[in-house]
């Protein structure tokens, strides 16, 4: 069974403009880029769901999200810019006219049911309606299965919709019922599972509803007055689900665009803008071309390797500032922001022996409390201690889903070290909530393992070396 995830953009995108539209110039557009590139590489296919007003809620419900402002210019800027990098990555942007990407999300994730495993992009609680035995949601790199919403909210993801409902929702001005927070709702469809049975119980069985003194509920009356409300409120959150939209594309081979360079462009500049009258990415549909991927032969040959090294910062044709710019415009390391990040990369790569292709496969970009931070993979800093003459040798000797076990053997030791690391470790240690220990368990473990065995065994090697693995579990 395949992997797809079906990214909201719109949910992204606005967690990054709120967290940096107060910065000088706004990141949101780096930050969901980053944010997108860093999750797709983890599934087989992928569709980016947009938003494309004016919407037809509207119809229904004039007032629906009509007290949010007119977006800021700077926001419809960072928009743009969002869209065209992700043009620029091969992405298509899925989106119909009068839906928002909900129903978008809805439609896809309900006729792939049975066929693919889904996973939805999003800090959109309307979303946790669609959860189920193989569509999940992710959000800031947790997981959120049927389990987790049921631990939190009280109800099932299928109740979702009328709990949501009996509460109403102000950041989209849907009326819900007056008086009606969380700890009702959750009482409310736990005890009568929706807002039928609710309002069923209110007309035909009053007294559930009154206190010991005989006398009706606050509650009770706020229900009574309104249901108008809450049936309202559920029609406008309820999901679309036989949206008509063409989303083979996400099954297409992805490829990049090459971007156009020239003299005194800067970095925004090659990333593209959208012309000033172009539609922001909730209104357009961008039909993706067909390319053919072209792979050279490996080249295996270390002093012709040895010659494409830059030979100096930023003199003469073989510089290191023209290899990076090379690099980035590639696309193929598409989380390093730009040519300057790369520099660094190659700059710690090369203290370290490597290549400059080795170093850029060998280090992750973190955005660690919105700071750009280089961090090798726990496979470099086991290549590290392998490549180095204190060690003997150093094996995988078990690898499961529950343990990794690795033997190797300092020079200076007399007998080889047996490192042992398991799920349990991690559980105390608080990582396997996470959404990497929760996808890929076995792999985190060997990571991690390596990671610990390295520091403990060859401390004049790596100590003081984090991991990007590492780093992730911290942040997250």
């Amino acid at each position: 069974m395949k992997d797809v995830l079906l990214v909201d953009l719109s949910s992204i995108f606005h967690r990054h403009w709120h967290v940096s539209k107060d910065e000088p110039v706004s990141s949101a557009a780096s930050g969901t880029l980053k944010e997108v590139l860093s999750l797709v590489s983890e599934y087989d296919h992928v569709g980016i769901c947009g938003d494309w007003g004016p919407y037809d809620r509207k119809e229904m419900f004039p007032a629906y999200k009509q007290h949010r402002d007119k977006p800021e210019a700077a926001l419809i800027d960072q928009l743009r810019k969002t869209q065209e990098k992700l043009k620029a990555e091969g992405f298509t942007l899925l989106a119909k006219k009068g839906k928002e990407a909900d129903d978008i999300i809805a439609t896809i994730a309900n006729q792939l049911q049975g066929e693919c495993r889904v996973t939805i992009a999003s800090g959109d609680k309307d979303l946790m309606q669609l959860i189920g035995p193989n569509v999940i949601m992710r959000n800031k790199g947790e997981l959120i299965d049927v389990a987790v919403v049921e631990e939190r909210f009280g109800v099932l993801p299928s109740q979702m919709l009328d709990y949501l409902s009996l509460m109403g929702d102000s950041i989209d001005n849907v009326p819900g019922v007056k008086g009606v927070a969380k700890k009702h709702s959750r009482e409310l469809i736990s005890k009568y599972s929706d807002i039928e049975g609710v309002f069923r119980a209110v007309k035909e069985c009053p007294e559930d509803f009154f206190l010991q003194t005989g006398k009706p509920s606050k509650v009770f009356e706020n229900l009574v007055a309104g249901e108008e409300a809450a049936r309202m409120a559920k029609a406008l959150i309820s999901l679309q689900t036989e949206v008509d939209i063409d989303y083979s594309s996400i099954f297409e081979p992805r490829m990049p665009v090459p971007i156009e360079t020239g003299e005194g462009m800067n970095q925004d500049a090659r990333l593209g803008t959208a012309a000033s009258d172009a539609p922001l990415v909730e209104a357009e549909v961008v039909e993706q071309s067909e390319a053919v991927v072209v792979r050279p032969s490996r080249v295996v040959d270390v002093e012709y390797r040895r010659q494409l090294e830059p030979t100096s910062m930023a003199d003469g044709s073989n510089n290191a500032w023209a290899l990076a710019n090379t690099i980035y415009e590639s696309r193929v390391f598409a989380a390093w922001p730009n040519p300057g990040a790369i520099i660094a990369v190659l700059l710690k790569g090369r203290c370290m022996g490597l290549d400059s292709i080795t170093s850029m496969q060998s280090f992750d970009c973190l955005d660690i409390k919105g700071r750009l931070t280089i961090a090798p993979k726990a496979v470099t800093l086991a290549a590290i201690v392998k490549s180095s003459e204190l060690c003997e040798y150093w094996q995988v000797v078990e690898t499961t889903e529950s343990k990794c076990v690795i033997e190797t053997k300092h020079v200076k030791d007399k007998k080889p070290t047996l490192f042992t690391y398991t799920l349990k470790q991690a559980e105390r240690a608080g990582l396997t909530g996470k959404a990497q220990w929760k996808m890929r368990p076995d792999t985190m473990l060997r990571h991690r393992c390596a990671s610990e065995c390295a520091r403990m065994v060859y401390p004049e090697l790596v100590m003081g070396i984090h991991t990007s693995e590492e780093m992730r579990d911290a942040e997250s």
